[in-house]
């Protein structure tokens, strides 16, 4: 079995760690968009709510990238964070949600 390099295993780390950790803060603090969209939730409100997730997540990542000095962690919230915007303004916006 080959073995895995310790940079490797830190970017695996960085990854599924940053990747979990923002998922569920924003699944902590909003419901999902279909939710969103097909309730018609208060725009203010549901901003809010994902500018808290949004801090909790890089209070996460950025002292894991700083650790491990990896950037992937980051990068990868930094990714998540726009797809869940987007996602939570179509759903405002009562578009598709679609990801393409």
């Amino acid at each position: 079995m080959p073995e895995i390099s310790n940079g490797a295993l830190k970017s695996a780390f960085g990854f599924a760690t940053s990747a979990i950790a923002t998922e569920h803060f924003f699944s902590a603090t909003l419901s999902s968009p279909v939710s969103v969209k097909s309730l018609k939730q208060d725009p203010t409100d549901v901003r809010n709510a994902y500018v808290t997730a949004i801090i909790l997540s890089l209070l996460i990542a950025i002292p894991l990238s700083i650790i491990l000095k990896n950037w992937l962690p980051l990068i990868t919230t930094v990714v998540i964070i726009a797809i869940y915007i987007s996602q939570y303004e179509k759903a405002l916006a009562g578009k598709s949600l679609a990801l393409i």
